[in-house]
Formats: structure tokens, sequence, C-alpha cells
């Protein structure tokens, strides 16, 4: 359990897995009960942006579905500017720039426009505005175009 609220996470040395569903409505701090499972797990914004654009990889033999990179970096943007601990902010946002970046290089550039321009508008806004913050006018341009 993590913290008052419940929250269940494993941890490995090699892995840690948190349960995470999408939050609704105003929101809450309480964990979202998952009985059949019997656990709980956190209920995050935005999520929906990571479950409506996956790829399936195969790990091992074991195929699984994953946020698509792409998804994940434009996740990042947003959720960069709420952390409340500097460090942590920084280091989404350098994540998020070194996966955008592969993404534009190895990846189908239609594909990567195409998850953006699939956001809601105030989300694409508030990428484009916290990019701004960050002087990343390069990928600010790429986002822009369409």
């Amino acid at each position: 359990f993590i913290g008052r609220k419940g929250h269940i996470r494993l941890e490995h040395p090699d892995l840690m897995l948190e349960f995470l569903v999408p939050e609704a409505g105003r929101g809450s701090d309480l964990p979202f009960k998952l009985p059949q499972y019997g656990l709980n797990a956190q209920p995050l914004r935005y999520m929906s942006m990571l479950l409506d654009n996956t790829v399936k990889v195969d790990i091992g033999g074991i195929k699984i579905k994953v946020p698509h990179p792409a998804a994940y970096a434009l996740h990042k943007f947003i959720i960069f500017k709420k952390r409340a601990k500097a460090e942590k902010a920084q280091k989404d946002l350098e994540g998020a720039l070194t996966v955008f970046n592969y993404c534009l290089k190895h990846d189908d550039k239609t594909q990567v426009l195409k998850i953006f321009h699939s956001f809601h508008p105030k989300w694409q806004k508030t990428i484009i505005k916290n990019l701004e913050e960050v002087k990343e006018v390069e990928i600010i341009t790429y986002l822009k175009t369409s």
C-alpha cells in the first residue's frame, strides 16, 4: 500500500508495477477499488490519452499492450508542469523529450501528429503552452503543422 490512501504498487529491483485507472469527473483522493482483482488502483487525469493510443509489444514471448511512445511523451508534456517537486518535473520533461524525439526520427511522423490531433483541443493547447514555457520551439512548430 502506498501512502495513507491505499493505492497498491508492486516493486521489484527490475520493475515497478502501479495500478492506474482514468480519473473522471471532479476526481477524488481515494483509491479506485477493483475487488475482482483484490486491489486498489490510483485514478489519474489524462489516462485516456494513453489507453486510446497503444501498441502491442512482445516481451519474452508475452504480448502486452503499452501506450504508444508518442502518446506517452505527449502525456508527460502535460503533466510535468503539475508536479509538486521540481526534480520530478525535470525528469518527466527530459524523458518526454527523449521519447518524442526518438519517435520523430524512427516512427511514422503522421502517426505522431494523428495521436496529437486525437486529443481534446484543451489538452493540445496545454501541451503547446507547456512547451512554450520551456522554449521547445522545434516540437511546437512540428505539432502545429498538420
